[in-house]
């Protein structure tokens, strides 16, 4: 991917000064644009980013919808008896407020 620099970065094997511009790995200049170090260059590499943008938040939604059904399986019957202790308060509080239920 096609990408312009934003700050100079040196390293062990790369030297990148400001507004250079370098083609360089798409998994590199994904990492490289998304912590504002450099800007895709051209339509070719804007695409690309977005592209790759959007497949990582679905990987990351995928992710949190594993956590969330883990979560369920592991406290899926501690869940229910803390939801029936507060509906139980709740209905306490009800009955002190003098509301009734609908």
């Amino acid at each position: 991917m096609k990408v312009k620099f934003l700050t100079s970065l040196v390293g062990k094997d790369i030297n990148y000064q400001t507004g250079k511009e370098e083609t360089i790995n798409d998994n590199e200049a994904f990492r490289l644009i998304k912590n504002e170090i450099a800007v895709p260059l051209g339509d070719a590499a804007e695409k690309k980013y977005k592209s790759m943008l959007a497949a990582e938040k679905k990987e990351l939604e995928a992710e949190k919808e594993k956590e969330k059904a883990l979560e369920k399986a592991l406290f899926e019957d501690d869940l229910k008896a803390e939801k029936a202790e507060l509906e139980k308060r709740i209905a306490e509080i009800d009955d002190i407020l003098g509301i009734k239920e609908k």
